[in-house]
């Protein structure tokens, strides 16, 4: 059977986008969701030339809004049967305070509430390339066979809104729901052979006044190659956990730079958890896999 694809968010992004290549330099077929403009269609056709992979397909919508997601999930579903994972790779942090159409503030909408509920539509496809049967709650093959995996960050903690606004506060918040987000997920999805985990590919963002003082005598050009290697190094470190046979019996891990890690001390509350699925479906009208 032909390898199904894995869908990506985030391309249009230097993680997306580096995870992307990681991925289709691999032959891995792979649909990238992107939101409407010049970005997506450019990350498209540089990874398409970039990785001689024509296997790649494009997808607009807008993360924050749950109408073109469910759209780009519906022709994703007209046109797959199966999906061999879903990576979540847009971290994003905003400066300033937004809301969407539906009054979600933008970093939560953005971060948490997109890979939650592209989890649930793009559910069905991952099931069947796992061999998994909602009703019978069985899987007939490996674990590992169909993936979901988030990018998250270090900076996580369960910290409640802030006024004014507050972007670190808001940021920390929802990779913390990202990650009680997997841990349920996967007990949810315990023995279907789908496996669900949370990567942080980079304990630190670049700095870039530490870069220009190491490469000042070379020039913008090194900088500039310092940081193109380290987010393709970030890359290659969620495409290793998507893929790779040696990492597919990991389940409902926090994994940092590959290796599964302690979260949050208090991202491991089931009951809390629990409590933040059922507040997200409320946020997005859906209900996921029953516990």
């Amino acid at each position: 059977m032909a390898q199904p694809p894995i869908v990506v968010t985030g391309a249009d992004a230097p993680l997306g986008k580096a995870t992307a290549f990681a991925l289709a330099a691999r032959g891995i077929p792979l649909i990238l969701i992107a939101p409407e403009g010049q970005a997506g269609r450019d990350a498209q056709a540089e990874l398409v030339h970039g990785s001689g992979n024509p296997d790649i397909a494009l997808e607009l919508a807008d993360l924050a809004d749950p109408l073109e997601l469910r759209e780009a999930a519906e022709r994703i579903l007209a046109r797959h049967a199966r999906l061999a994972g879903f990576v979540h790779a847009a971290v994003a942090r905003y400066e300033t305070e937004g809301h969407t159409a539906a009054s979600i503030e933008m970093t939560r909408a953005v971060n948490h509430l997109a890979p939650f509920l592209l989890t649930y539509l793009l559910l069905p496809p991952l099931a069947a390339e796992a061999g998994f049967s909602p009703e019978g709650k069985t899987g007939d093959r490996p674990p590992g066979r169909a993936r979901i995996l988030v990018a998250t960050s270090p900076r996580h903690a369960p910290l409640a809104p802030a006024t004014p606004f507050d972007p670190d506060r808001a940021f920390a918040a929802a990779q913390f729901a990202n990650v009680q987000m997997v841990f349920e997920l996967s007990r949810r999805l315990d023995g279907s052979g789908i496996t669900a985990n949370a990567i942080v590919p980079s304990l630190a963002a670049p700095r870039l006044e530490g870069l220009a003082r190491r490469w000042r005598h070379k020039g913008p050009g090194a900088i500039a190659h310092s940081l193109a290697r380290r987010r393709a190094g970030q890359g290659e470190r969620v495409a290793h956990l998507a893929i790779d046979s040696g990492t597919g019996v990991l389940n409902g891990a926090y994994v940092v730079r590959n290796r599964p890690a302690r979260a949050h001390p208090a991202a491991y509350d089931e009951a809390a958890a629990q409590r933040l699925w059922q507040e997200s479906e409320i946020a997005l009208g859906i209900g996921l896999v029953e516990a």
